[in-house]
């Protein structure tokens, strides 16, 4: 396909623009790659749209996670304070009745009154029987396990 020249014309009719064949063909070469590279561009401007999408997308789901994670840890050191949490001092009484032989036989009675710490426990110990004289004593008791 030959031009011997490529001519456009203007809203004005005297002006008339004249082309070499060379001319011609490196214009009309520009202009398809100047088509082109507009559709380069709109396409790229689609991906980084996309792109910014899915990015915003993934930070809501990253921030999210991070604030579920935020009070997980937040539960988890609660739940270790509560698990070692010293044991506060404790007052308790017992009664009961306790015998040297099997069965009850001159059976004594006795009563405690504990002071219960989180390793040892401090109390006195008060005894009934009923043939002997009453007798009291201190309890001094460390705890094993």
């Amino acid at each position: 396909m030959g031009f011997s020249s490529f001519s456009q014309n203007a809203i004005q009719s005297d002006s008339v623009v004249i082309l070499t064949e060379n001319q011609a063909r490196n214009i009309a070469k520009d202009l398809v790659h100047y088509d082109f590279s507009l559709k380069v561009i709109e396409e790229q401007d689609l991906r980084i749209k996309n792109f910014q999408n899915k990015e915003l997308e993934f930070n809501n789901i990253i921030n999210s996670k991070d604030s579920i994670i935020f009070y997980q840890r937040k539960i988890i050191s609660k739940q270790n304070k509560i698990i070692r949490k010293e044991k506060t001092v404790e007052l308790h009484g017992y009664v009961g009745v306790q015998s040297f032989q099997p069965g009850l036989i001159e059976p004594i009675i006795y009563g405690n009154l504990m002071i219960e710490f989180s390793r040892f426990n401090l109390g006195a110990q008060y005894f009934v029987q009923f043939n002997n004289e009453n007798k009291y004593g201190v309890v001094f008791e460390y705890k094993i396990f």
